[in-house]
């Protein structure tokens, strides 16, 4: 059986998923700024991945 994480422990993960995120986010912006992609764009388009990411793992497996 799956041992439910104690609340420090799934703070700790989340605060590791939200770093990742945030990360990405700059990552990707980098990368847009190098091709000449404009703001709202990137900001669409991550929006839709955080989105399609959201739907999948809602998804009762």
């Amino acid at each position: 059986m799956i041992r439910q994480p104690s609340k420090p422990e799934l703070r700790r993960i989340q605060g590791e998923l939200n770093l990742s995120g945030l990360l990405l986010r700059e990552k990707v912006r980098q990368a847009g700024r190098a091709k000449g992609i404009s703001k709202a764009s990137l900001a669409r388009e991550i929006k839709s991945l955080f989105a399609r990411q959201s739907i999948l793992e809602s998804r009762p497996s």
